[in-house]
């Protein structure tokens, strides 16, 4: 009787312990070799499809649907992981984390980004996409020999390129005569540049905000504008009123109405050069396409490789006829997000 008690005790606790043992152990939606994908991540993943992830289906380049979207994605993601593991690249956290920290910091500066423009990107989309690019990077790197002396000269290269544009945060008064524009300045010798704003300024948007316009890049600026404020320190504002529009319009297009506006720069920030270490990524990619222009050809060659000998099992029924589409594939759909130099 004590050993029947004893063998029940066991199987409870396999039961509450054990995977696949109980009602809520997690249903397996995809094997990739020695991955698993449960259920539950994988509807998680559905929800993460936007209307851009399924937009070259218009073009007949991937599918229409955000299920084997996310389903073709999660399969050829496992496989580039296994490969990176293989080869001996597969990232670190702590190379992760960096990586996230560059693109972050650099995130609006075009020629360092690292990740393409997405203003609802999370911290784990930032992870997801970086694991994948640094993959990608290893990959791509694995058989060529790149000198710290290569990295040193091309960096010096393209530091120019790399440097941020010189940013101005401003308030403007904004009228639409040249006699309004001379009484704003006659005010401003005795009165603070906010309440001018709210007392003369023509234009209600700017004028909500005591005529805050917020941090404009000097490539957005007029060039007129831009020599009017570039010399000012911060809290002052231009002498004069500087004149926008006025200029003969497109054909068939109405003339631009003529303003007036005096600028106080509220403060200048200068664009920042990113050190070596953190432009290394970029380095990178510029050397890689000098060094194997056919790099890209190469990764999708080790790809098809190894998934057309990965042991692909897809349990749930509407996506199963993926496994032979992405083994039969000429070019399988690549996941790995595109770095800068491409």
């Amino acid at each position: 009787m004590k050993r029947v008690v004893r063998n029940g005790a066991v199987c409870l606790i396999a039961l509450a312990v054990l995977p696949g043992c109980g009602s809520n152990a997690k249903k397996v939606a995809v094997r990739i070799t020695k991955d698993t994908v449960t259920e539950e991540d994988f509807y998680k993943r559905v929800e993460n499809v936007s209307l851009a992830d399924l937009a070259p289906a218009a073009q007949g380049r991937g599918p229409a649907k955000a299920g084997e979207f996310a389903m073709e994605r999660i399969i050829m993601e496992s496989l580039m992981v296994q490969l990176a593991a293989e080869k001996g690249v597969k990232p670190t956290d702590a190379e992760i984390n960096q990586y996230i920290a560059v693109a972050k910091k650099y995130q609006q500066n075009q020629a360092m980004s690292l990740m393409p423009p997405n203003p609802f990107r999370t911290d784990d989309d930032f992870k997801h996409e970086a694991k994948l690019a640094l993959i990608q990077r290893g990959l791509a790197l694995a058989p060529l020999k790149i000198t710290p002396e290569e990295m040193n000269k091309k960096y010096e290269e393209l530091k120019p390129q790399l440097t941020e544009e010189d940013k101005y945060h401003l308030r403007v008064i904004q009228v639409t005569s040249p006699e309004k524009a001379q009484k704003a300045l006659d005010t401003l010798k005795k009165v603070a540049f906010e309440t001018v704003v709210l007392t003369q300024s023509e234009d209600p948007n700017s004028k909500a905000k005591s005529g805050d316009i917020g941090v404009v890049p000097q490539g957005a600026l007029p060039p007129d504008f831009l020599a009017a404020i570039k010399d000012l320190k911060p809290n002052e504002y231009t002498k004069t009123a500087i004149k926008l529009g006025g200029t003969a319009p497109a054909a068939g297009q109405p003339a631009p109405p003529v303003q007036y506006l005096i600028a106080q720069v509220v403060e200048k920030l200068p664009g920042k050069t990113p050190s070596a270490d953190e432009a290394k990524y970029v380095v990178e990619r510029v050397l890689l396409n000098e060094k194997d222009a056919n790099w890209g050809q190469r990764i999708q060659g080790d790809i098809s490789n190894i998934r057309k000998s990965a042991d692909i099992q897809v349990n749930l029924e509407q996506y199963k006829k993926l496994v032979d589409q992405i083994k039969s594939a000429s070019a399988p759909p690549s996941p790995a997000v595109q770095t800068p130099g491409r």
